[in-house]
């Protein structure tokens, strides 16, 4: 039955586990702020308010309300000192080593392997224009239980049947899943 206690549904931060194949476990250890210079973060609304209140300034963001796995590549948005842009221009230009993907939450009402598969077409997509850039699929974050029971697609049952198809996706050298 539904509860209202406030850590009712939660997940563990991060999401669940990936597959033991690409479990590979990193060693979490404190970086400078500068290793965010040559970083890109690409995502929906999450990463549009990580952008303005992460305090990563010195990151670059191609982030906005609704953005998603079919329409990344086909608009154009202010990535910061790049100007408007789209995805693609500003991955050939060659400047990031690091590149930060969460999408996949607002699909969701899509079928399942539509998303899936253009999930993955994004990541390819991704190394083909930034062929020597570690590109790391960031787990979709969580709702709260009454959150999730409001829309039937957005269940945290969904959300963690997305994020382990993400994880699949890494293979622990040059994608990663955090």
């Amino acid at each position: 039955a539904p509860t209202d206690d406030p850590n009712s549904g939660q997940n563990n931060p991060g999401g669940d586990e990936p597959p033991a194949e690409n479990n590979t476990p990193l060693t979490p250890h404190p970086v400078d702020r500068s290793y965010f210079d040559d970083a890109l973060f690409v995502g929906d609304s999450r990463t549009l308010g990580m952008s303005q209140y992460g305090g990563l300034d010195n990151a670059t963001f191609f982030a906005d309300v609704g953005l998603t796995v079919f329409n990344a590549f086909d608009v154009s948005l202010n990535a910061g000192n790049y100007g408007s842009v789209t995805l693609s221009q500003l991955l050939s230009s060659g400047n990031f080593t690091k590149v930060y993907l969460m999408l996949g939450i607002n699909e969701l009402g899509y079928p399942f392997e539509s998303l899936t598969n253009q999930y993955l077409s994004v990541v390819n997509k991704i190394r083909e224009l930034e062929p020597d850039a570690k590109i790391i699929l960031m787990a979709n974050l969580s709702l709260t239980y009454n959150a999730s029971v409001r829309t039937s697609y957005l269940s945290l049952d969904n959300i963690k049947k997305l994020n382990n198809t993400i994880a699949s996706y890494a293979n622990g050298t040059d994608i990663l899943y955090l």
